[in-house]
């Protein structure tokens, strides 16, 4: 059984993972945020996870504004077809 003086005793081994976390509320580490050009002419710091992963995916890259905003327009749209209500316009 180990005890808390035989844990202190072990020797470390230093690794170069990246951390789990590597930003709180209140820092970021520069070095895993991509910057991007969004359509709508913002450039914005993301992810760069995230920024691979959609990349991978085939999906556009979008600032936080353009996504809210596309995502506010699709659950409307899918209201208006749950509801009856939809337009002739399919770019509601």
């Amino acid at each position: 059984m180990l005890t808390i003086a035989d844990a202190k005793d072990m020797p470390r081994f230093e690794t170069e993972r990246r951390p789990a976390v590597f930003f709180t509320i209140d820092h970021v580490v520069k070095e895993e945020m991509s910057n991007i050009y969004c359509k709508c002419g913002s450039i914005v710091s993301l992810d760069r996870r995230t920024v691979k992963l959609k990349k991978h995916l085939r999906k556009d890259v979008e600032c936080p504004v353009c996504r809210n905003f596309r995502i506010s327009n699709e659950i409307e749209h899918m209201n208006c077809l749950f509801e009856g209500t939809l337009d002739a316009d399919p770019t509601v």
